[in-house]
């Protein structure tokens, strides 16, 4: 076992006394060694803690309180009147998570130590140890920083209840025997006084007051010691009554704020004596599941149902006025109770309880009632409701999964159909503030936000995240580029490269045949090596012969890479006179930004923009965020950056989902295209606020529903519910069909090329027109 020293100092106990079982180092040895063994502690010890528990003893390995050497593998001291050093230098592991459990030992409010807490504290496991029951462990336990935790446990002293009782005791007795000589001393001055009313009637009248003030105060001393003694000798009695039950000393509490107990919540709810560790000896019986359910609470969501398929507006809903939902609730009679945000107390009020009246706090719903069961509490929750009195309502597999977790953990909840601010969420570089539905989240006590959110340092460094539960990515969409002139049809089946081999091929061909047959003479005419190279590339027979093998064997080869070359332009040929071409199409980041194009997106508080231009080591995605438009936010309406998009000025950014939804709403599957690399992407997470207590549960809970495919499942069922016939139809219409006559514009290049070749003929017959008579007037001499 490894011992950290954080700056706590021990003051050990008489090394004679042996501990009985209820002494507060047996107890914490009994926890630490067994119920605590191999676990990895956390030990913070005020300086009362510190005088009553003898640490070397528990740390040491002396006594039958010690900690095994090897039922930890290490323990950390902190002193808890002194922590900042350790808080504010120490790795995340020691303050949050499940790597260490935290064991806080008090004699007195641990006021100081939670005032040092920052949000980096989180612990999955805390251990409250009270060695002193005056200390208020019910408001202890109220505390915000306390509740943060996933499982809290506190063993609670009843022996100083005894100690208290003996001592009020012993204080009482003495009270009565000064009141006894009180009563004497009053009886004395009443004679005097009385004497004194005799010598002196004026005196008596100006004394008359005095008189009957000292008359009551008789009355009272006379009464008072007797109900003293009476409430003292009943004290005594129930202590020696309950003495069995004070013996056990100390009791196991867990904290489960929404589990209904007695006339209340279970703040403070007993889990049974400790009995030496027998009861906890398992590390599960000491740490209960704090949330078994929600207890019938409402979820204000922080939401905005413009985020299809996972929110989006609906038909009109059953509720009147709105978004309560959930199939699970139980109507627990508690309709009255606000949980707001007070000064003292985790709930609401003025810290009394978990769930007070909301009066002094910032409760989120104060006084106002909500119906965990069927529909019957003040609030409802309509089906179809929508929140915020508005209209319609809002669905999507976001709010089918929340259904689905409503009935087992017992919760309703609360649509905001959007922000305030109109914004989607991000935080504001100039303030640090957050906007849009994380602002809601922090600044306007909601308390869970299930939009596209998706998991990245910044949301996870200042909020609680789920299970992932999808992935998403950003898209270009870009219209399809117009087909290209039908009159190069012609061209289209070989590149530029492969026309210019062939043309070089050609000319080097007739320059070499040339300039051989000019060397080696042969019954072929050197001037007419054109017609004979040019006439295979065409497939067109000429009368001239070669007599040479050398020069049939090498017009033979031409002429069968010339059948190969051919018989491949005639087969592509037909393809691209028939089907439109059309020009080579934008596919990654790169071509995007080289190509001029400007990017555009509707304006609703996306990171996108920012995150666009602050991309100092990818030039390509800082360029398409210095060429950023936006256009204003109207729900579902798209036209303007649609219009961009059809005059091919930019491409439009979006996620995956909304894109698609986007392209089937306004038909426009057929003109445009998404590009295949994409931007951002991610897994969504729902979010809550930083350290919220409950957040595990939602996130095993939903890890359940990946897990079982429902998500994905659910996903795709909205997915295809945003088809419609008419968007097929639209889609079909414009499909060119196989196998049609061929129009006048697909042979175009073909009109073309005869055109041409009549203009070369008229232009040949021209030259030879105004040739032929000066060749007639000057006859060729033979020699």
């Amino acid at each position: 076992m490894m011992v950290i020293s954080v700056g706590c100092d021990g003051t050990y106990s008489d090394p004679l006394q042996t501990p009985t079982s209820e002494h507060p180092d047996v107890v914490l040895g009994h926890l630490l060694g067994k119920t605590l063994a191999g676990r990895h502690l956390l030990l913070a010890l005020d300086p009362g803690a510190s005088l009553v528990l003898d640490l070397k003893a528990l740390l040491g390995g002396r006594g039958e309180a010690a900690i095994s050497s090897s039922s930890s593998s290490s323990v950390s001291l902190l002193d808890a009147h002194h922590p900042d050093p350790f808080l504010q230098s120490a790795r995340a592991e020691f303050l949050r998570g499940g790597h260490y459990v935290a064991v806080l030992a008090f004699t007195s409010s641990p006021d100081l130590l939670l005032d040092s807490l920052t949000e980096r504290w989180n612990p999955d496991y805390l251990v409250l140890l009270s060695l002193n029951s005056a200390v208020n462990t019910t408001r202890l336990l109220m505390d915000e920083r306390i509740q943060r935790s996933r499982h809290i446990a506190l063993l609670e002293t009843d022996s100083a209840v005894l100690e208290q009782d003996r001592t009020l005791l012993e204080k009482y007795e003495m009270l009565l025997d000064e009141d006894g000589s009180l009563l004497e001393n009053s009886g004395t001055l009443l004679d005097q006084d009385k004497a004194l009313l005799e010598e002196d009637m004026t005196l008596l009248e100006k004394n008359r007051l005095s008189l009957k003030k000292s008359g009551m105060l008789l009355e009272l001393n006379t009464v008072l010691p007797k109900y003293v003694k009476t409430s003292l000798k009943q004290n005594l009695k129930s202590t020696r009554f309950n003495k069995s039950f004070q013996e056990g000393r100390y009791r196991v509490f867990t904290s489960q704020p929404f589990t209904p107990h007695g006339r209340g919540w279970g703040v403070k709810l007993p889990l049974g004596a400790w009995r030496e560790g027998s009861n906890f000896s398992d590390f599960s019986a000491l740490f209960p599941e704090r949330f078994p359910t929600l207890g019938g609470q409402t979820l204000y969501l922080g939401s905005w149902c413009d985020d299809f398929p996972f929110l989006y507006p609906g038909g009109g809903g059953d509720g009147d006025d709105g978004g309560d939902h959930g199939d699970g609730g139980h109507d627990d009679g508690h309709g009255d109770r606000g949980h707001g945000e007070g000064d003292d107390g985790y709930g609401g009020g003025d810290g009394d309880g978990v769930h007070g009246d909301g009066d002094d706090g910032d409760g989120d719903h104060g006084d106002g009632g909500h119906g965990n069961g069927g529909g019957d509490g003040d609030g409802g929750h309509g089906d179809g409701g929508v929140g915020d009195g508005d209209e319609g309502s809002c669905i999507g597999c976001g709010l089918d999964l929340l259904d689905m977790l409503a009935g087992p953990l017992n919760f309703t909840y609360h649509v905001q159909m959007e922000p305030k601010d109109h914004n989607w969420g991000s935080k504001n570089e100039e303030d640090g503030r957050w906007t849009g539905m994380l602002g809601d989240l922090v600044y306007h006590n909601k308390h869970l936000v299930i939009n596209t959110f998706q998991v990245i340092e910044a949301l996870v460094a200042e909020f609680d995240i789920c299970y992932p539960y999808h992935m998403e990515d950003y898209e270009f969409l870009l219209s399809v580029p117009p087909p290209a002139p039908q009159w190069k049809g012609l061209l289209y089946p070989l590149k530029a490269e492969m026309w210019g081999a062939v043309l070089a091929m050609t000319c080097l061909v007739v320059l070499l045949l040339t300039s051989c047959l000019t060397l080696f003479p042969d019954t072929q005419d050197p001037s007419t090596v054109f017609l004979l190279v040019v006439g295979a590339e065409v497939r067109q027979s000429v009368p001239e012969r070669l007599g040479r093998w050398w020069g049939r064997v090498w017009v033979g080869w031409w002429w069968l890479g010339c059948v190969i070359i051919t018989t491949a332009y005639t087969c592509n040929l037909v393809a691209f006179l028939t089907v439109p071409v059309f020009p080579r199409r934008i596919e990654t980041v790169q071509e995007l930004a080289a190509s001029g194009l400007r990017v555009c997106m509707q304006d609703y508080g996306s990171f996108v923009p920012d995150a666009l231009k602050d991309s100092p080591h990818d030039p390509d995605l800082q360029h398409l965020g210095q060429n950023f438009d936006l256009f204003p936010y109207v729900y579902l309406r798209y036209d303007v950056g649609l219009s961009w998009l059809a005059d091919y000025t930019h491409a439009l950014i979006e996620t995956h989902s909304y894109l698609a939804y986007i392209v089937r709403l306004h038909h426009v599957s057929h003109s445009t295209y998404v590009m295949k690399e994409t931007v951002y992407p991610g897994y969504m997470s729902w979010v809550l606020k930083k350290n919220t207590p409950y957040t595990s549960r939602l996130s095993v809970a939903l890890a359940h529903l990946v897990e079982s495919g429902l998500v994905h499942y659910l996903y795709l069922k909205h997915m295809d519910s945003s088809s419609s016939p008419n968007t097929g139809a639209a889609t079909q219409t414009s499909k060119v069909s196989a196998g049609g006559a061929l129009q006048m514009g697909q042979m175009l290049g073909a009109f073309m090329v005869w055109g041409l070749g009549v203009g070369v003929a008229s232009l040949a017959l021209a030259v030879e027109f105004l040739l032929l008579p000066r060749l007639h007037r000057h006859p060729q001499q033979s020699p």
